[in-house]
């Protein structure tokens, strides 16, 4: 009877230690919301967010960003990362906002970001969008009313997401007959294309004494999303401003 009796103590004690767990310790964690997968190492939370489009057109570049969040808020290494060669990092690798290139067979595929050597995963699919909207194809155009004065029209902002970087961009740009002068800017404010004063004027300006010249091409190459086209004038005591442009994307 005693030996039953100690049998069936030592029997509880074993049960109970292999249902024991240790509470500070949590299982590795997977969270996945549509396109967006964190993976955590044992007892870290990771939720960095990634940032950016989940859906894009083949043959384009588009942003991607991570927030790190505790414990990886000063992340001594990032690295990024993808499961197909139709997918590029094409700048900013070791950073927390990458380009990434899709060339034109793409077709979906997996961004990852991987933050202290892997102690937090963020894992995002992309998949491929048929239909790229951008201001490819658009016209743009303006007047202004007042005679005898120097004016900027208010900046004319054009998205070309849709292009590839390192594209042909060409905006044809034409003063009725007033002189204009167009420029465009890089989302950086930094100037890639100017026609200098172009039309015809018979008394002096910005442009000299006179001026006789007509319609141009402003031909750059694609390093930037978005671009902005400004207009000025000068006109004449009896005549108003009017100008036209068209973008063309190749």
């Amino acid at each position: 009877m005693k030996n039953s009796k100690l049998y069936y103590l030592i029997f509880t004690l074993v049960f109970l230690g292999a249902c024991t767990t240790d509470p500070d310790v949590n299982e590795d964690a997977s969270i996945t919301d549509e396109s967006l997968t964190v993976v955590s190492a044992r007892g870290v939370t990771c939720d960095n967010a990634l940032n950016g489009p989940s859906s894009v057109q083949a043959n384009s570049t588009r942003s991607y960003s991570v927030t790190p969040i505790s414990p990886t808020t000063n992340p001594s290494s990032i690295q990024w990362s993808t499961d197909t060669p139709t997918m590029t990092i094409a700048s900013g690798q070791g950073t927390t906002n990458v380009s990434v290139s899709f060339s034109s067979s793409f077709n979906g595929g997996n961004l990852t970001v991987s933050i202290n050597g892997g102690v937090c995963q963020t894992i995002k699919y992309i998949s491929k969008n048929g239909i790229c909207t951008d201001d490819c194809g658009d016209n743009f155009g303006g007047s202004y009313g007042v005679t005898s004065s120097y004016y900027i029209y208010p900046a004319e902002s054009f998205d070309v997401s849709c292009v590839a970087n390192g594209n042909n961009l060409r905006m044809f740009v034409s003063p009725a007959t007033v002189p204009n002068r167009f420029t465009i800017k890089n989302s950086s404010g930094s100037v890639v294309a100017s026609s200098g004063w172009i039309g015809t004027a018979n008394y002096p300006g910005p442009w000299g004494f006179s001026l006789s010249s007509g319609a141009t091409n402003l031909n750059f190459t694609k390093t930037s999303n978005t671009y902005t086209l400004t207009v000025e004038t000068a006109t004449p005591p009896n005549q108003t401003d009017s100008w036209s442009a068209s973008l063309t994307c190749q």
